[in-house]
Formats: C-alpha cells, sequence, structure tokens
C-alpha cells in the first residue's frame, strides 16, 4: 500500500533471487499524484481575485496513456470550486490525465467573457508534476462624477470632460462653465 498522495510503483512487483548469506535490497518508486492549482490574479494590478467560480472536469487519460493514476471521467466531487483569499483554488491528489476547467461566475466587480470559449481551458496534468492555471481577469469600469462650479456669470453652460484612468474605470466629470 502506497503512502497518501502517491500510486504504486507500476509494475508493483519484482523478481528477485535470494542466495544464502546475501542481503538483497527492493526498491519501489511510486509515482506522487500531483496537485492541480487555478490562480486568479487581477490583469492590472496581478493582486489575487477572491470569490470567481469554477466547474472542473476530469476528461480522462490524455493520449494512449492507460492505467496508472487514473480514474472515471467527471466533474469532481465539491464543484463549483471557488477562489480563497489568495485567488487560489487547490486540488490535491489528482489524476494524471485531461481536465476541462471553466469559469462560470466571476468574482465581484469583474468582468465574466460572454463567450464560453475564451474561459474554458483543457489542460494536461501529469504524475509528479503539479500543473498551476494562471488566470487574469479585468475590473468592471465604474463611474464617478466630480462637479465643479464656477460663480461667474449666472449663464449655464454644462460640459462633460471624459478622461480613461489606469485602472480601466471610467472618471466622468461635469464641468458647470459660465462664460466670461
Amino acid at each position: 500500500m502506497p503512502p497518501p498522495g502517491y500510486n504504486l510503483a507500476d509494475p508493483n512487483w519484482q523478481r528477485v533471487v535470494m542466495r544464502a548469506g546475501e542481503d538483497n535490497t527492493v526498491t519501489f518508486e511510486n509515482t506522487r499524484m500531483p496537485y492541480l492549482i487555478i490562480q486568479k490574479i487581477d490583469s492590472v494590478t496581478g493582486y489575487p481575485v477572491a470569490g470567481a467560480w469554477f466547474e472542473i472536469y476530469y476528461l480522462g487519460p490524455a493520449g494512449a496513456a492507460i492505467g496508472g493514476n487514473v480514474g472515471p471521467p467527471g466533474p469532481l466531487t465539491g464543484n463549483p470550486f471557488i477562489t480563497d483569499n489568495n485567488g487560489i483554488i487547490r486540488i490535491p491528489y489528482s489524476y494524471s490525465g485531461l481536465y476541462r476547467i471553466r469559469e462560470i461566475r466571476a468574482a465581484a466587480n469583474y468582468w465574466l467573457d460572454p463567450q464560453v470559449a475564451n474561459r474554458t481551458w483543457v489542460i494536461e496534468v501529469r504524475d509528479n508534476e503539479d500543473y498551476t492555471l494562471v488566470i487574469e481577469n479585468t475590473l468592471l469600469p465604474t463611474t464617478s462624477t466630480h462637479l465643479k462650479r464656477r460663480i461667474q456669470s449666472p449663464q449655464f453652460n454644462p460640459s462633460i470632460i471624459r478622461s480613461k484612468s489606469p485602472l480601466d474605470t471610467l472618471a466622468l466629470t461635469v464641468v458647470f462653465g459660465f462664460p466670461s
């Protein structure tokens, strides 16, 4: 029986010839079950994004690989998975093979691409190798209003100035201008 997080070596047997008065050492190298990690970050700041929802499906072994660390195809137990305060979903002891990962709900105040193909990834996880999928997300634009008033004339002449800030927010400034 392998320790937790490992699969039996393949093959899980060895032929040994034993002779009187000699020591024999037999070594089995088990394969470590990989971790699947999804990391969600802000596309501008690189900071973690908490609260994004993902569905994860195991599609089966990759290519002609059979045996070893494979399991039945289907959704992973625990779906949907939600990123923690560090923007991470960590799936320990994953099967080797192909996974389909789909973002189904963006974190609060973040944009979810309406094209499902743009928020779906198929990845290959291999024994003894952790896989980290890093996904960037864009903050939704917000609107702020700043009012300025110059009291020089009773005539009213509003003008609107729009400017784009570096954080993808739309700042809307309404200036009440009075002709001089």
